[in-house]
């Protein structure tokens, strides 16, 4: 009986570690829910998925928690930015060897009245940290 209850216990233990994450907020009543296990946002009960290999994450507002959004009236959207295609420690690359959410490709997530959508500009080949926040630029370029 002992071993039947380890048995269990150590199949529920590993299961635990399998378990997806996600990042969400409200936007005008509707969730915005990013699944950081596999790189794919939910919004209006619609899939929306990126590409990228991995984990993935929004950029936050600086050394926060918060999710940062910009809106934009001339194209009368919000825009989140996402990085993914995360890289492993390296110490070529100080960032990576402290941080878990440092990425080489960065994508914006479009969403106006009509629809969400993964922009078609992106940056790739590059070192960037969700946590650390991001400039307005490239919001503004992710964009338009």
């Amino acid at each position: 009986m002992k071993l039947y209850t380890l048995s269990l216990f150590l199949i529920f233990i590993s299961g635990c570690s399998f378990a997806e994450k996600y990042e969400s907020l409200d936007l005008e009543g509707k969730m915005v829910s990013l699944n950081t296990s596999k790189c794919y946002v939910n919004y209006d009960s619609k899939d929306i998925h990126f590409g990228s290999v991995g984990n993935c994450f929004f950029v936050k507002e600086n050394n926060s928690e918060k999710i940062r959004m910009k809106y934009y009236k001339d194209i009368d959207s919000y825009v989140f930015l996402i990085v993914g295609d995360m890289l492993s420690k390296d110490p070529e690359y100080p960032l990576t060897m402290q941080r878990e959410d440092c990425g080489s490709t960065v994508k914006a997530l479009i969403i106006n009245k009509k629809e969400a959508i993964v922009s078609i500009n992106k940056f790739t080949n590059t070192v960037t940290c969700a946590g650390i926040g991001s400039d307005e630029k490239e919001f503004y370029f992710l964009s338009h």
